[in-house]
């Protein structure tokens, strides 16, 4: 059994997912009809992104998802052996994200309320405090698409990037060139590096044994960021 296209499986609760030939998800999805959050369903982003980490098997052990929507991504790396906190608002939290991480063993995932609008976290785990983890990779799917999100998001990835600047991959679907092309120019000019990842190399012959068309998933991408300021910033910050 292969994955189908995420907006072909939207109304389908609880989903079987094939991640691997191996290992088959239960993912519970809610309609944006029914929920006051888009971020209760698969999406094409979500998807590509957990089978690049299952495929690339990143580096390091403690990750953060933000916007983790139905989990998919958070799971795919907790099976890995990865500590995962996986990130939503409250609502996406008790809609689905619980509910799949905890019907899907993987590792550790710690769930976390996080609202990048928020300049105030409280973090949950090992106890609960208002010091920001160090993470060892940062993830986010389907994040960008809203011109009114993109300073929280970017303030957010700066924050967590803290003092090690870790690998950040970003996945999205090019629905608005306007918003996607705003969010690296901003990101740029306070310090992000970016990378588009070569997707149709690495996955895809996998992509095309799974029956997709082109027309599929040809607007998903995948970037690798990096925070790295200039040095007269890092020296004053």
């Amino acid at each position: 059994m292969y994955p189908l296209p995420a907006h072909q499986t939207k109304d389908i609760s609880p989903l079987l997912y094939p991640l691997t030939t191996s290992t088959t998800l239960h993912i519970t999805q809610k309609s944006p009809l029914n929920s006051v959050s888009t971020g209760t369903t698969l999406y094409l982003s979500s998807q590509l992104l957990a089978h690049y980490v299952q495929l690339t098997t990143p580096r390091g052990r403690r990750a953060i998802e933000l916007g983790a929507g139905t989990g998919i991504v958070s799971i795919a790396l907790g099976l890995l052996g990865w500590e995962v906190w996986a990130t939503d608002l409250s609502n996406v939290i008790d809609d689905v994200l619980r509910t799949n991480v905890e019907r899907n063993p993987a590792g550790r995932v710690v769930i976390q309320e996080l609202d990048w609008c928020s300049e105030n976290w409280q973090w949950n785990q090992p106890h609960p405090s208002n010091i920001t983890p160090e993470f060892d990779l940062i993830l986010c799917a389907d994040g960008v698409y809203a011109i009114e999100l993109i300073e929280p998001l970017l303030r957010t990835m700066k924050t967590l990037s803290g003092t090690r600047s870790p690998t950040i991959l970003l996945a999205f679907e090019r629905r608005d060139t306007a918003v996607i092309d705003s969010f690296f120019q901003q990101a740029c000019s306070i310090g992000f590096k970016s990378k588009k990842i070569n997707l149709r190399r690495l996955l895809g012959r996998q992509i095309a044994r799974w029956g997709w068309t082109n027309d599929d998933w040809h607007s998903v991408e995948i970037w690798t960021m990096r925070y790295k300021p200039a040095a007269t910033e890092a020296s004053s910050a």
